[in-house]
């Protein structure tokens, strides 16, 4: 067992530091980018769901059969914007108004 030794005027720390030598630790650089992966995950979430919202968009267009390409395509940009707003707001839809934590909502406005 080591440990680190300060002052701090008339008082003396003796700080213990356990050593595991048994246990691989990660390199930094790892840890470092251990970092973003939320990030990451959240961003390839994104792209997913665009995709499955956009087939699920078309399809349930097709099955409404409308008479009129002008009325189809009304609809078909009505879904896909609803979805795509959903898909990009959810995190701070869920924070807001499942969580309440408006300090948590501030930080990503």
């Amino acid at each position: 067992s080591s440990g680190i030794n300060a002052e701090y005027g008339d008082y003396n720390f003796r700080i213990a530091l356990k050593t595991w030598d048994h246990f691989t630790i990660l390199p930094d650089t790892i840890l470092d980018c251990l970092i973003y992966l939320p990030e990451v995950v959240l961003s390839l979430s994104l792209i997913t769901l665009n995709n499955l919202y956009m087939a699920l968009a078309r399809q349930m267009t097709k099955w409404e059969n409308y008479e009129f390409q002008e009325a189809r395509n009304k609809a078909f940009m009505a879904k896909l914007i609803s979805f795509k707003l959903f898909n990009a707001f959810h995190s701070l839809i869920y924070i807001g108004f499942v969580l309440h934590d408006l300090y948590s909502l501030r930080i990503r406005l």
